[in-house]
Order: structure tokens, then C-alpha cells, then sequence
């Protein structure tokens, strides 16, 4: 499951971060990628050392933003128009599904 954050916040969250400074209005799909590459031993802690890392690199990205940084927005085709702000809603959200299927598991 780790190993799956790790893969969203790279391939996901930031690549979306990345659209928006690149296209006047992106479209995305929705994604769901499995799990990041990892080595062979690779512990927990240190996936969880690279997920860490990853996020921090996003809300570096976030923080660096302007005003008109953050009014930018891209078009999903199921969630529709996501700004910024959306989009770190979403992954505030896709961090308690998970958080929550593992204290339910």
C-alpha cells in the first residue's frame, strides 16, 4: 500500500501539478497506478522514508505557488474542473482511504 502512495504522489498528484504549469486547461483521466518500483531490499521504513519525501516535494510545489498559481484549474473526466485546492483535497482523501483499510484490516 506504500509503495502505492509512494507511485500516486509522483505519477498523480505531481504530474497533475506539473499539467497545470504547462497547459492553459489539462485534461486528465482518472488513474490508478499499482504499486512504485522498489528495491529488492527496500524496507518498509524506507518506503515510507520515499513516500515522506514525495509529499514534501508536492506541498514544496504547492508552497512555491502564486496567486494565479493557485486559481489555475484542469479538467477530470469524472471529477470535473480541480484547482489546486482540489486536488490536494484529493489527495488529503485518498490518504484516509487508505489510513482507514489499514486500521479496519
Amino acid at each position: 500500500m506504500v509503495l502505492h502512495l509512494v507511485a500516486v504522489e509522483l505519477e498523480v498528484f505531481q504530474q497533475r501539478l506539473r499539467d497545470l504549469q504547462q497547459a492553459a486547461v489539462p485534461t486528465w483521466a482518472w488513474v490508478e497506478p499499482g504499486p512504485a518500483g522498489k528495491e529488492s531490499d527496500e524496507t518498509i521504513a524506507q518506503s515510507l522514508e520515499r513516500f515522506g519525501a514525495a509529499r514534501a516535494q508536492t506541498l514544496e510545489e504547492v508552497g512555491s505557488l502564486d496567486e494565479a498559481g493557485w486559481l489555475r484549474f484542469g479538467e477530470h473526466a469524472t471529477l470535473g474542473r480541480l484547482d489546486v485546492a482540489g486536488l490536494l483535497a484529493l489527495a488529503g482523501d485518498h490518504d484516509a482511504e487508505h489510513l482507514a483499510a489499514l486500521t479496519q484490516g
